[in-house]
């Protein structure tokens, strides 16, 4: 980049980096149900959540450049990867500010976006809202900035930010004497600005009249009908709001609740909410780790990248199924009888006539494996395992964590968490050599429950492969009990004692709330939460409804005063 023009990008990038700050601390287990705050559901005033500011994520990012540019921006975008913060990337980007390194990287993707923009001279002239009469057309120079400024920053550029845009872009336009460079600089302008890498929240004054109004609560506003819309639409589908939407906002169509109500059911019936929930549930149940998950290749010679992303496939279409085809139960989750399998699928899993298998398709499991839902999946076993052996502990540990939402701390600083050493001559299985864990005083408290739903799954492999006995011919004891989970003989059991498990929808619930508000719920939230939890259990646990009901809940059309 030309060193004159590099130099207009300063103060954005000087913006950028002041922010936000970066949290004091993060787990990696998700904070327990209600943990925010320390307040519970019987809360019952909701003070409405601080206003501020949240960097778009990663594939936010990328989605909204395809819709702006097109596919092949898209494609060349590659922005930094979204850090998460308990267990979520939308918190860790409302908590951790980006870095120097970021900053440059930012730069880095804005003048990739704006090289691929400009690069197909055929494709260029068509993107284009106006024919340039000259390289240093000033008038369609505008035209450029103000349509692609608009779903960049999700709202109109006002004349003052139009003439610096434009100043910049005529600048390159005279160094290089084309027209793509001005449109090239006006694109790398626009993509660094914190408007666009930043949802900014800060909300508007409430009408004294409205429902929305506390005259208890004077910091309490409502948020603008361009920052609802922006909200709704990142959160629905990890991408910017269309012109339509934007439109609808500016035109007062996002006013009332039912208003709101039919913009969030018009956003949930788009193709994209789909890939959005889809990469959620790729987030929040870690499948995304499967791209790099390893295993010992002596142990497992039939384990590669191919089979690891069948695995991460089944996933992504049996949570298809429950929400989008079905529109079930979500708890099905954790119970379903069939899966989602192609060849290979198949044929670890042993069903029959593997080979005929095109693509994937729905199979019914084999009853006499016990496996069911989720927790019966390759992908889960696969990646709460070792590199050679399967993990009770790390499996137990994910149950309680992630799907109850249940505090589990980390081992002692001096605890030794190996296990002991086959004996050939007295070989014992898994279960008996963790009892070693539950005889220690230090260690009894956390592996007394997280370990006994993990040997519910012990038939499972390292790679979810079915065993009835370990190599060494021992028998598999499948049964165990936990206070907060109950008794189970097997993985059947195990999963249907978590379907059951009232904390179970609850959690799958604050997981999707904490992703939309970019937050660990707070004290002043309970009351939204409470009433989320009673319609999502009044629905029958139906995703597709409890997407909406957040989209149109106080906690996420009001904002108070910033931290």
């Amino acid at each position: 980049m030309n060193r004159r023009l590099r130099g207009a990008f300063r103060t954005s990038f000087l913006v950028l980096a002041s922010l936000l700050t970066v949290a004091a601390g993060c787990g990696a287990d998700d904070p327990p149900i209600f943990g925010g705050g320390g307040a519970g559901p019987e809360t019952m005033e909701m003070t409405a959540p601080p206003a501020g500011a949240r960097q778009i994520l990663k594939r936010q990012y990328v989605n909204s450049i395809e819709l702006i540019f097109g596919e092949a921006a898209a494609e060349a975008a590659d922005p930094p990867n979204s850090e998460k913060l308990y267990g979520l990337r939308s918190i860790g980007a409302a908590e951790i500010a980006i870095s120097s390194q970021g900053v440059e990287d930012y730069e880095a993707a804005a003048r990739r976006v704006a090289k691929a923009v400009t690069a197909d001279s055929a494709a260029f002239a068509k993107w284009l809202p106006c024919e340039p009469k000259a390289f240093d057309d000033a008038s369609c120079l505008e035209k450029v900035v103000s349509s692609v400024g608009r779903l960049a920053w999700r709202r109109a550029l006002v004349k003052s930010e139009k003439d610096i845009v434009k100043t910049l872009g005529l600048a390159a336009a005279t160094e290089y004497e084309t027209f793509e460079a001005a449109v090239e600089y006006a694109i790398l302008f626009l993509l660094q600005a914190p408007e666009f890498l930043y949802v900014v929240e800060l909300g508007e004054d409430i009408p004294a009249d409205h429902e929305d109004a506390d005259p208890r609560d004077a910091t309490r506003k409502r948020l603008t009908a361009l920052e609802l819309v922006t909200r709704m639409s990142f959160f629905l589908t990890d991408t910017t709001p269309s012109a339509d939407l934007l439109d609808a906002a500016e035109d007062g169509q996002v006013e009332t609740e039912e208003q709101i109500r039919a913009v969030a059911e018009q956003l949930l019936a788009a193709p994209a909410a789909k890939q959005a929930l889809s990469a959620f549930y790729a987030e929040s149940l870690f499948l995304e780790q499967l791209d790099t998950k390893l295993k010992d290749a002596e142990t497992f010679p039939d384990y590669d990248v191919d089979l690891a992303r069948s695995m991460r496939t089944e996933v992504e279409k049996l949570i298809e199924d429950i929400v989008w085809t079905r529109d079930a139960d979500f708890r099905q989750l954790v119970t379903s009888e069939t899966a989602f399998v192609d060849s290979r699928l198949a044929g670890l899993y042993g069903l029959k006539n593997a080979s005929q298998i095109e693509g994937f398709e729905k199979k019914k499991l084999i009853s006499s494996q016990k496996r069911v839902g989720f927790l019966g999946t390759a992908a889960f076993n696969t990646l709460e395992s070792h590199l050679a052996h399967s993990s009770p502990t790390k499996r137990g540990a994910f149950i309680h964590s992630h799907l109850l939402c249940a505090k589990v701390p980390p081992p002692p600083a001096n605890v030794d968490t190996t296990l002991p050493e086959d004996d050939p001559d007295e070989p014992k299985t898994t279960k008996q050599k963790l009892q070693a864990h539950m005889d220690d005083p230090a260690c009894l408290g956390c592996h007394a429950r997280i370990d006994p739903p993990g040997f519910a799954l012990e038939t499972f492999d390292a790679i979810g492969r079915y065993r009835s006995k370990y190599e060494s011919g021992l028998a598999i004891d499948t049964s165990g009990e936990t206070e907060d989970i109950g008794p189970f003989a097997d993985a059947s059991e195990l999963g249907q004692m978590i379907h059951d498990n009232p904390n179970f929808p609850v959690c799958m619930l604050l997981k999707i709330y904490r992703h939309s508000m970019g937050h660990l719920e707070t004290g002043g939230e309970g009351a939204v939460v409470k009433q989320l939890v009673e319609t999502f259990a009044e629905s029958e646990y139906k995703i597709q409804e409890l997407l909406v009901n957040v989209a149109t809940s106080p906690a996420f059309r009001l904002v108070g005063d910033p931290k």
